[in-house]
């Protein structure tokens, strides 16, 4: 019993002893001497220490403790795709409303009146004063513009647009008549001799009664397809190149009726002039921007450069009507008689300058308003009064019952003249 105590008193002391000491350790060999390292050497004294090595950015530590700080390399740019940018409106609706002044056509005077006695016969050509004006369609039209556009890359980067300009027909109309005081007559000169003559549409006793109307029309269309492309903004904050191609219309007419009545018998005559220009070239230039707050202003030059189609036709006739109601018609009128009737065509080199200043107003980021001033400069036109001939012989007249003789006249001739336009536009933009 006591040898069992005593065995298992001996096996708790040496269980904690060989707890503590590790498996692993390598033994110890008694008498090898151990591996001392030297301290480093001193300098001697008096000596200043040598300076610490510059550091890895090449700034030297000042002297004193060295502080080990380990290299830092800024982190590596981390690959994926790039951070998308909203791109905003790529479209883009603008409409205008269009006040623009045309310059007037010049026009001879084609209905004159003179002031005489009930008493007096035949007027005196001297005497007698315009009652026409002395210019057509020198009035404010009114008309509209409507454009469209897409940007192919970005906003304000490349892009395309077309517009579309149109001032509808207009007319207006003169009517003139003769009064027992005042007598009406349309003037020409008589190549014969030459000299002023008048062909009388009324008479002062009023035994012959007379009228006369003019109307002239005005009507112009155009399109533009132009591509813009982004430039140096040389001035301002934006600029853009414009190439692309034009079209210009311009229809004009002018019509001559008159009409005497001397009893129960009746003539009547008629004299028009019409004229049709279409321009087709390509045109360039530039639009600059200016963007302070929700304010922009753009400036806008163009030049285009091509060929014009210029068309005048020259149409005229006369009816007759007797006492007992037989009806004559024949060609020719007063002005436009079968030496200058006809259909006249020819193509012109011709150059048309478009600027334009827009102030608009930024009310959202799709929707602004727009006030501008235009103005269209066009090199060569044609139109109805330069193509008038005031020269008559009256033996061509169609009721003149004598044989042609003496100089032809009226004659045709091509005459051309600069156009301009110019005016007020209004107008909203809607980018979506």
């Amino acid at each position: 019993m006591r040898n069992a105590w005593a065995m298992i008193a001996a096996a708790l002391w040496v269980m904690p002893l060989a707890a503590q000491t590790p498996a692993s350790l390598p033994p110890v060999k008694l008498g090898t001497p151990a591996l001392v390292v030297p301290p480093p050497p001193l300098p001697p004294p008096g000596v200043a220490p040598p300076p610490p090595p510059p550091s890895e950015f090449g700034v030297g530590l000042p002297p004193g403790d060295v502080i080990s700080t380990p290299a830092v390399r800024p982190p590596m740019p981390v690959s994926g795709a790039p951070i998308e940018v909203p791109p905003g409106p790529l479209f883009w609706v603008d409409f205008d409303y269009l006040l623009w002044w045309s310059k007037g056509g010049l026009l001879p005077p084609l209905v004159v009146g003179a002031n005489v006695s009930s008493g007096t016969g035949s007027v005196d050509p001297r005497v007698t004063f315009p009652l026409t004006d002395d210019r057509m369609n020198e009035d404010l039209q009114s008309g509209f513009r409507l454009a469209a556009g897409i940007w192919l890359d970005k906003p304000h980067g490349t892009g395309i647009e077309g517009s579309y300009t149109m001032f509808p027909r207009t007319s207006d109309v003169a009517t003139y008549f003769g009064t027992p005081n005042t007598v009406i007559g349309r003037p020409f000169v008589d190549v014969r001799g030459p000299a002023l003559a008048l062909f009388q549409l009324s008479t002062p006793s009023g035994s012959t009664e007379g009228i006369a109307q003019v109307r002239t029309t005005f009507e112009s269309d155009g399109f533009e397809v132009n591509m813009l492309k982004r430039g140096p903004a040389m001035i301002g904050e934006e600029m853009h190149w414009i190439v692309g191609v034009r079209y210009f219309g311009l229809e004009e007419s002018l019509v001559v009726d008159s009409m005497t009545q001397s009893g129960g018998a009746r003539m009547g005559t008629f004299d028009s002039f019409a004229t049709r220009n279409q321009f087709y070239g390509g045109q360039f230039g530039g639009r600059w921007s200016f963007t302070r707050n929700n304010f922009t202003i753009d400036l806008i030059a163009k030049l285009a450069v091509g060929g014009m189609g210029q068309e005048v036709v020259v149409q005229g006739g006369s009816s007759a009507v007797t006492g007992s109601g037989a009806r004559v018609d024949r060609p020719g009128g007063l002005l436009a008689l079968p030496s200058n009737i006809g259909d006249y065509d020819r193509i012109k080199f011709v150059i048309i300058r478009d600027t334009q200043l827009n102030v608009n107003y930024c009310v959202t980021e799709n929707i602004s308003f727009r006030l501008g001033f235009t103005f269209m400069w066009v090199s060569n036109v044609v139109r109805p009064g330069d193509h008038v001939d005031m020269g008559i012989n009256p033996t061509l007249l169609p009721f003149s019952g004598a044989a042609p003789q003496g100089p032809i006249r009226p004659t045709f001739k091509y005459d051309g003249d600069v156009f301009w336009m110019y005016g007020i536009n209004a107008g909203v933009t809607i980018r979506f």
